[in-house]
C-alpha cells in the first residue's frame, strides 16, 4: 500500500474519476464511522496520531434536480442554445450512471421575474419540470430556449442576477416542486457577466454566502434536497482572450463571472469557460461535480506537518482537502473506503 503525502493548507487534488463506475453522490448520503485514532510520541515532543475512517456510498437511488439558468441578455441566445444543443447527451450520461434526474429553468432577470420557475415547450407532464419520460429531451431544450426573449428590457441596460433568481427559485420551492427531499441539487448557469452586470452593488440575496445560508436553513426544514453544487460556465477570471470574445459581440461587454466563481468554489462545483467550443467538456466538468460525495472529518488537532495517509480503495477515487484542523474526503467510488491517516500534534 502506498502513502502519499500532502502540505497543510493546500488543496491537492488527486481525482480521478471513471464515469464507468456507479458513483456516491450527497453529503448526507454517505455514513462516517470514526474507527478510532491511535497515539504515540513522536520527535520534538510533537503528538503523532494515526486516525481511520470509513467512507461507506450511497445505497438509496440516486437522484439530482438540476436547475438551469440562462443568461437572457441580448447576447446570450447563442451560446444558451449551444450548450442546449449538449444538455440532452448530459441527460443521457446521468440516466447511464443511473441517476433519477429532473430539470427546471429560472433566467438570471431576477429584476422582472424574481426567479420564477419556466415553462418548458413540452405536450406531456407537469410543464415546469423536465424528466426523461418527456420525450425527445434535446428537442424540448431547444425549442424551449429557442422560444425564449433575450434581451429588450429597455436602455439597453443588463442586469443580470444569478444568484439572486437562485436564491428566489429556492424560495418559490412550493409552487414548482422542482426539488425532492434527499435529491442534490445541482445548479448550471450560463452568463457573459457577473452578478449585477459588474459584481459590485450587492444586496444580500446576490452574494454566495446568503444563499449557502439560505439552502441550508431550507434544508433543516426538509423542504430541499440533500446538498446545493452550483456549476459556472462564464468568462472566467483573468481569461482576457474570451473576455476580449465577448465584448466583440453585438451590444455586448463581458464582465469576469467572479461572484459565480465564489459561489462556486464554495459548493464545490465547477466552473468552467463560456468560450469552450461546444460545450462538451463542461458538461463533463459538471457530470464529475455532481457524482463525487464528500464528507468533512474531524481531526485531533491542526497538524504541525504533512499528513500521510493510506486508502484501502484505488486512491485515483479519492480527493483529501486539509481545512485547519478538519479533513474533506471526497469519494467517487461506489463501495465503502477506509482511510488512514497519520499526523502529528503539538503538546
Amino acid at each position: 500500500m502506498n502513502v502519499r503525502s500532502f502540505p497543510q493548507k493546500k488543496v491537492f487534488a488527486v481525482l480521478l474519476l471513471s464515469l464507468l463506475v456507479v458513483f456516491s453522490l450527497a453529503c448526507n448520503k454517505v455514513q462516517v464511522n470514526d474507527l478510532g485514532s491511535q497515539e504515540g510520541t513522536s520527535l520534538e515532543g510533537l503528538r503523532a496520531v494515526r486516525q481511520s475512517v470509513t467512507v461507506a456510498g450511497a445505497t438509496e437511488q440516486k437522484m439530482v434536480d438540476i436547475l438551469l439558468v440562462i443568461d437572457d441578455s441580448g447576447s446570450m441566445k447563442e451560446d444558451s442554445l449551444a450548450l442546449a444543443s449538449r444538455l440532452a447527451g448530459f441527460a443521457t450520461m446521468l440516466e447511464d450512471g443511473q441517476f433519477d434526474w429532473q430539470m427546471c429553468l429560472t433566467t438570471t432577470n431576477y429584476n422582472g421575474h424574481d426567479g420564477e420557475s419556466k415553462v418548458w415547450v413540452k405536450t406531456t407532464g407537469d410543464n415546469l419540470i423536465l424528466k426523461k419520460t418527456d420525450g425527445d429531451i434535446g428537442a424540448i431544450l431547444t425549442n424551449t430556449i429557442d422560444d425564449m426573449t433575450f434581451g429588450g428590457r429597455g436602455g439597453g441596460r443588463s442586469d443580470e442576477r444569478g444568484v439572486a433568481s437562485i436564491a428566489g427559485h429556492l424560495a418559490k420551492r412550493n409552487q414548482h416542486n422542482c426539488y425532492r427531499q434527499n435529491a442534490l441539487t445541482a445548479v448550471i448557469l450560463i452568463s457573459d457577466e457577473n452578478e449585477r452586470s459588474q459584481g459590485d452593488n450587492l444586496e444580500n440575496i446576490d452574494k454566495p454566502d446568503k444563499l449557502i445560508e439560505a439552502y441550508e436553513s431550507y434544508r433543516s426544514e426538509s423542504s430541499l434536497g440533500s446538498k446545493l453544487v452550483v456549476n459556472s460556465i462564464i468568462v472566467q477570471s483573468g481569461d482576457t482572450v474570451c473576455k476580449a470574445e465577448q465584448d466583440a459581440q453585438p451590444d455586448s461587454i463581458g464582465h469576469y463571472g467572479t461572484v459565480y466563481e465564489e459561489l462556486s468554489q464554495k459548493t464545490r462545483g465547477s466552473v468552467s469557460s463560456i468560450c469552450s467550443e461546444d460545450y462538451a467538456e463542461n458538461l463533463d466538468l459538471i457530470y464529475e461535480s455532481i457524482v463525487k460525495s464528500s464528507v468533512m472529518v474531524q481531526m485531533q488537532c491542526v497538524p504541525v506537518n504533512a499528513v500521510q495517509w493510506t486508502s484501502s480503495i484505488d486512491r485515483s477515487y479519492l480527493t483529501m482537502t486539509p481545512a485547519g484542523d478538519q479533513m474533506m474526503v471526497e469519494n467517487a467510488y461506489s463501495s465503502s473506503a477506509t482511510v488512514t491517516m497519520d499526523y502529528q500534534c503539538a503538546n
